[in-house]
């Protein structure tokens, strides 16, 4: 029996390495201990009998050791976080099955042409910095979506950042695509930043228009898909476009970690590498000990379960909630005809995720005052309640929520 086991594990962990890919069922508690055990006894930190460098990897507490299952290098060297540290070689083999595993499931969302992946400890923000810096990207037109890592991000790493409002259009928020035609030809602009992923009624950017003008411009064009790994067409329309150079996107709001990095990724691999040899020094390899646990766990047919119940959810809170759908967004919805204390009071009452939207309010931003900042647009629509169904969400959470918004 012991036997057998043994050579079952091997079996897995061979077509780990080899493929690089989910397993196509779930992986068990012990498996997954197994194969991290297994790959952190590989880091010089815990077989070398004496260390007589800087950086040793030694950790003081038994808790921040099991915490990270023994790896302590991190990941990356000398400033490339796709380089192997010789010290290291069980996190860089982790590494690299992580981003397979990765890949892989970017692909059965939908994105099957992606190539290659970067995962970095820095929020989806940050990570535009990293690109903007990393491709030498200085005068950036930005479609205004009202969150505000993204224009920090590009503050910090652009030398000029024009703003394109979004206009209203039906019952949604559109991009103003007649002034982004202009900008673009007006070739003053290196790069143009669009985003899929957003709130309600705010419609995700058309990014095959926006790709085509790039391309005729001589433009790069960066996407924010922050949260739209978890959507089909999202994921489909990215597979379509092949001038979305850069797609970034969050680990935890896509693949139910704690907040810890993002996903650099493209279909062009010799940009991601570019992006990777930025990276000042090492970085932590905690966001991607946490994806190679939870892609693990999943598995293909686990992945491909949590997409289809979050469609099931989006259409269950649309029906309850009687939201309001906007054009290719398929993530979130909106009430209109909302009050501000409803929002107040469904948190107070412990049902977090909805937010009210208001006109009036301002942030200065990008050289410029953005008016009516929330609304993605300077009079935008206004005076409704964003609800979202994000993967991992439960039936029971619909119904709490709704209960509680019925009794407001």
């Amino acid at each position: 029996m012991f036997t057998e086991r043994q050579n079952h594990l091997a079996k897995i962990q061979k077509q780990l390495i080899s493929s690089r890919q989910m397993p196509l069922n779930p992986l068990t508690n012990t498996e997954i201990n197994y194969f991290l055990n297994e790959f952190s006894s590989c880091d010089a930190n815990n077989f070398s009998k004496s260390g007589l460098g800087e950086r040793e990897g030694r950790i003081f507490s038994p808790i921040v050791q099991s915490r990270h299952f023994g790896f302590a290098h991190g990941i990356g060297r000398s400033g490339d976080l796709l380089e192997a540290q010789p010290k290291a070689a069980g996190s860089f083999q982790m590494l690299q099955i992580t981003e397979g595993m990765v890949l892989h499931s970017l692909k059965l969302a939908g994105f099957q042409t992606v190539k290659k992946c970067l995962m970095v400890p820095v929020c989806t923000g940050m990570s535009f910095f990293f690109v903007l810096t990393a491709l030498k990207l200085k005068r950036v037109i930005w479609l205004r979506c009202d969150q505000k890592s993204v224009p920090k991000a590009l503050e910090l790493g652009a030398d000029v950042v024009e703003v394109v409002d979004c206009i209203i259009q039906d019952d949604s928020m559109v991009c103003d695509y007649k002034k982004l035609q202009v900008l673009m030809e007006s070739k003053q602009f290196d790069c143009v930043v669009s985003t899929t992923s957003c709130f309600a009624p705010r419609q995700p950017d058309d990014i095959k228009i926006i790709g085509k003008l790039a391309k005729l411009n001589n433009m790069k064009h960066i996407v924010n898909n922050a949260y739209g790994i978890q959507s089909e067409l999202i994921m489909k329309e990215l597979n379509n476009c092949e001038d979305a150079h850069v797609v970034i996107s969050s680990m935890d709001k896509n693949y139910m970690v704690p907040v810890s990095g993002a996903l650099i990724y493209s279909r062009n691999k010799a940009l991601i590498e570019q992006i990777g040899q930025l990276y000042a020094g090492r970085a932590s390899a905690s966001g991607i000990i946490d994806l190679f646990i939870t892609l693990l766990s999943l598995g293909q047919t686990g992945w491909n379960q949590v997409l289809e119940q979050r469609k099931r959810n989006f259409d269950n809170l649309k029906q309850k909630f009687k939201a309001k759908t906007v054009n290719r967004n398929e993530i979130s919805m909106y009430v209109p005809g909302t009050n501000e204390e409803i929002g107040k009071l469904m948190f107070k009452s412990g049902i977090s995720g909805s937010r009210f939207n208001k006109n009036g309010s301002e942030l200065k931003i990008c050289g410029r005052i953005l008016k009516d900042f929330g609304l993605h647009g300077e009079g935008g629509i206004s005076g409704y309640l964003v609800v979202a169904a994000a993967i991992g969400m439960k039936e029971n959470e619909i119904d709490a929520g709704f209960l509680e918004y019925e009794q407001q």
